[in-house]
């Protein structure tokens, strides 16, 4: 097993175990949300969540980003890594503090904006708060990414889940909705705290002197890299809080939560991808330099292990739709359910074009990271606006795959035209294979009865076994337990694998 890939995969394995555990504690969470608060509160949280996430990506300035690239490159330079670790955490809490202000400021005119409201004020009063607990956790957890310290930021997921979760539904369950804004302050709180166990165990050498001239000209350097990164997350996160309040404008609160309940079980199912790769794929793309053969592995790589990884669990949610649905939430909840499958469609394209536009972050060209993220996002809010008055809560999940298409074939072209970077073609077969049986799963799943959903999931486990087969036959050599099984596997159902190396050393 080469070694880019098998740290993908021992990455992927600590996400996995913290995202399992974040898992199992979330539907718990989402359950006693909806049976405790119903959509309305579902809808009122994924207000509130929005404007937190709006808030900090304007306020970051990117400099968390950014950060995460210069630390992994820097950490072993005693020298320069202390003067970007000081800048970051120094500059963002001054700019915490200036987020926090404003939002204070303006709760009310920003709750009844958003929630159509004023009396929401005294909510997102407090949740300026929760703003700047939020950014200064996310400072700490930036150091421990750049360090690809995977195995620390999968036990500060797994505990803040738990402990946040405990906290929030004791105090939901005792004075309801009100309770919802200090869920997110003890999440934010908690963050901290765990983080900064983990953060003062990395050992820090310093040989120079900082001086504040010094932390200035390196907060602005990073600024100056992280900025069109904050666009970027700005855009995206200031578009998801459009589409909630176009939603909440035209249908209400409930429709809202209907949303907020679909977007957080799509999320759930790639949660643990998403952070393994922030975590591991970035710091080492950054790393890696300009190394196009390396380069072009790593790419390859990571959307095999994202699609043989999450692959299956999506076509399986598609399938599974309305019985997820009333699981995770109630019956109440059923318009959720197809809106749920076309984000899981979209989410098939996600886990093959992020590796792509990753690209871009790694290298610093942020300015053409932005301009693909903004146009991802403008495309993606111009149809709903279009759309919604004839296709309701359904233009969301039309909206959300035709984005994510245009993403994937934008930036195909791009890195084949002006890097010259290419995907293997395994790698590419294996997507269009995915994206293809998503799109059959669902169509099969509605309209068509038992025998749809029986012959959609015969079509899913195929695809999904040749996803493994893909990741497999490209970076599992080794003879350790686990492989083994898989190439046996893999053998039994009619699919062996050989060995190129095998294969090469014969000629």
């Amino acid at each position: 097993m080469s070694k880019p890939t098998k740290g993908m995969f021992h990455s992927l394995g600590y996400m996995l175990a913290a995202h399992l555990t974040n898992s199992i504690i979330s539907l718990v969470r989402m359950k006693l949300l909806a049976l405790l608060v119903g959509p309305s509160g579902i809808g009122i949280l994924g207000l509130l969540q929005s404007i937190q996430s709006t808030s900090t990506s304007l306020a970051g300035l990117g400099i968390v980003t950014s950060s995460v690239r210069q630390v992994a490159q820097t950490q072993s330079d005693p020298q320069v890594f202390p003067l970007i670790k000081s800048a970051l955490f120094f500059g963002v809490l001054l700019q915490g503090v200036a987020a926090m202000i404003a939002v204070w400021v303006f709760s009310e005119p920003l709750a009844k904006w958003f929630f159509n409201d004023p009396g929401y004020g005294h909510q997102v009063g407090l949740l300026a708060i929760a703003i700047l607990l939020t950014m200064i956790g996310s400072s700490q957890v930036a150091l421990l990414q750049g360090f690809r310290k995977v195995k620390d930021l999968s036990l500060i997921i797994a505990i803040t889940a738990l402990a946040s979760t405990a906290v929030g539904l004791l105090v939901i369950s005792w004075i309801g909705e009100e309770g919802i804004i200090w869920f997110l302050l003890a999440q934010a709180v908690i963050n901290i705290i765990v983080a900064h166990v983990f953060v003062r165990k990395i050992e820090i050498r310093t040989s120079t002197k900082t001086s504040f001239p010094m932390l200035l000209e390196r907060w602005m350097q990073m600024a100056r890299l992280g900025i069109p990164f904050m666009l970027g997350a700005l855009v995206t996160a200031a578009t998801l809080l459009a589409v909630r309040s176009i939603i909440v404008d035209k249908a209400g609160l409930d429709a809202a939560g209907y949303f907020s309940a679909s977007w957080s079980i799509s999320l759930l199912v790639l949660n643990f991808i998403l952070q393994a790769m922030h975590t591991d794929f970035y710091p080492r793309l950054s790393s890696n330099g300009t190394d196009k053969k390396q380069t072009a592995e790593l790419i390859s790589g990571q959307i095999l292990v994202n699609l043989s990884a999450g692959g299956p669990i999506i076509l399986f949610v598609i399938l599974s739709a309305p019985f997820l649905v009333t699981l995770l939430f109630s019956e109440s909840f059923a318009p959720t359910v197809e809106l749920l499958q076309w984000l899981c469609v979209g989410n098939v394209m996600k886990l093959v074009s992020l590796p792509l536009s990753y690209v871009l972050a790694a290298r610093g060209q942020s300015v053409l990271f932005f301009i693909a993220e903004a146009l991802w996002n403008g495309l993606f809010i111009v149809i709903i606006l279009l759309g919604y008055d004839q296709l309701d809560l359904t233009i969301v999940g039309i909206s959300y795959c035709t984005a994510y298409a245009f993403f994937f074939i934008a930036h195909i072209v791009y890195l084949q035209i002006f890097l010259n970077l290419r995907a293997a073609s395994d790698a590419l077969q294996i997507s269009a294979i995915m994206i293809g049986v998503s799109i059959i799963v669902f169509a099969l799943s509605n309209g068509y009865g038992a025998y749809g959903i029986g012959f959609g999931a015969l079509i899913a486990i195929v695809a999904s076994v040749l996803a493994l087969r893909a990741v497999v036959a490209r970076t599992m050599r080794s003879s350790t337990a686990v492989p083994t099984l898989i190439l046996r596997v893999c053998k039994i159902i009619g699919l062996p694998l050989r060995d190129p190396e095998a294969s090469s050393n014969t000629k």
